[in-house]
């Protein structure tokens, strides 16, 4: 099966890298996993392949046993390489066949916080909105980087956070910043087309004691520009 990657997402352990991507048609979406824990690829096995999103990748593709709604795209991975990129065009294609234009649609249940206490049947949508309908913040003291999102049914998302790598660590890390905050909310405003990759965490309680899976941004991809500078490692 062959997939384009659309998501590629740090976590707290810098190590690591998560990815996703979706077959051509829009229709299925697999999260490449090593078997055993963690499972997830390395930053720097992805950095010296290369691998962005738009990557074409083909592989055999298992699905983890035991697997756990709402992370059903969690698939164990063979034979597992990268065979080239896509257009603009075919990754914009891409998502506009997997995209959906609300949040509750996406997950097919209605969401009324930032963490959904219940598993719906997928953890990663693709959320097609326009430019406006999103505002980049700095994260707490500077550090990190969130956004507010309004869907077409006027929900409002406030303050998610993105975990988007190129976002992750050169909009929001201050050691490794190419672009300010200012700079990349002028940029997406200019842009035509905007579709997010809106995923969700792991089970998580938090100290106030909210638990569930909690919305963040695997990805922000503009159309018809990008911004290359970090879009590169």
């Amino acid at each position: 099966m062959e997939i384009i990657v659309t998501d590629l997402t740090r976590f707290k352990n810098n190590d690591l890298l998560c990815m996703a991507g979706v077959t051509a048609d829009g229709q299925t979406c697999i999260r490449p996993m090593r078997a055993g824990k963690p499972g997830y690829l390395s930053y720097e096995e992805c950095k010296k392949a290369g691998l962005l999103p738009g990557a074409k990748l083909e592989g055999v593709f298992t699905p983890s046993n035991p697997i756990h709604a709402p992370h059903v795209e969690d698939n164990v991975f063979s034979s597992l390489k990268m065979v080239g990129s896509c257009s603009s065009d075919e990754f914009e294609a891409v998502l506009r066949n997997s995209a959906v234009r609300t949040v509750a649609d996406g997950f097919g249940m209605a969401v009324n916080d930032k963490v959904l206490t219940a598993a719906p049947d997928c953890s990663i949508i693709t959320l097609a909105i326009r430019p406006h309908q999103i505002s980049i913040l700095a994260g707490y003291n500077g550090e990190g980087v969130k956004a507010t999102v309004v869907d077409d049914a006027g929900q409002i998302f406030r303050y998610l956070p993105i975990t988007d790598l190129g976002f992750f660590d050169y909009v929001g890390n201050p050691q490794k910043r190419r672009m300010s905050i200012d700079e990349v909310n002028e940029f997406i405003a200019d842009q035509e087309r905007l579709y997010l990759r809106i995923g969700l965490s792991r089970h998580y309680q938090a100290p106030d004691s909210r638990a569930g899976y909690w919305l963040q941004i695997n990805g922000i991809f503009t159309f018809p520009d990008y911004q290359k500078i970090i879009r590169k490692y």
